[in-house]
């Protein structure tokens, strides 16, 4: 169905003249990373809008948050379009429902700082696969660590506010990221002793 819609727009704006034959294949590629993001995300929207307003909160700071983690920072990628839809619908669940079961306290607060750090030491992972200029890395770096540096100061402000469901929602965002990360390191270690 995805690959169809994708055909459709992919060909319509080809008929239209705005591009050219031999640039389907990266429109109709881009078209499919689109319509699976927008169907990730908006269930995502759903799901938080079920359980009210602070739910619904709660999801658009993760989604906030883990997108440009996620983006800059790479991490683990499923083979199918619908393992990535599972797992993405599962680990949003825990994360804006499991919030209310974790003590909160300042304790969250530091763990978030050292999360930050750890991430920060880590930086983004890069697979082989993408062949990333050093001039791109550096670009994903720099954006890596401004999304850190946004999450810092917004866990000093929620910490301030007296927020500490909002803390506990950014510890549960980097650990999320930690796990794809450091999981797509171990698979790219994998990977490269096998060649």
């Amino acid at each position: 169905m995805i690959n169809r819609v994708a055909h459709y727009l992919t060909r319509y704006i080809m008929i239209q003249g705005k591009i050219e034959e031999s640039e389907y294949p990266v429109y109709h590629y881009g078209f499919v990373l689109f319509i699976e993001m927008f169907i990730v995300i908006l269930a995502c929207i759903l799901i938080g809008c079920c359980g009210g307003k602070r739910t619904f909160l709660h999801g658009m700071l993760f989604l906030a948050m883990f997108v440009p983690l996620r983006r800059y920072g790479g991490g683990i990628h499923m083979g199918k379009f619908q393992n990535c839809f599972l797992l993405s619908v599962i680990v949003y669940g825990i994360v804006i429902w499991g919030e209310k079961y974790i003590p909160r306290g300042s304790g969250s607060l530091y763990l978030n700082y050292t999360l930050i750090c750890i991430s920060l030491y880590l930086g983004p992972v890069f697979t082989e696969r993408h062949k990333f200029s050093d001039r791109k890395k550096k670009g994903y770096v720099v954006k890596f660590n401004v999304a850190l540096a946004v999450i810092a100061f917004l866990n000093g402000f929620f910490y301030y506010t007296g927020r500490s469901d909002c803390i506990t929602i950014l510890a549960m965002t980097l650990t999320t990221n930690l796990i794809s990360n450091i999981t797509k390191r171990i698979q790219n270690k994998k990977n490269s002793m096998c060649v």
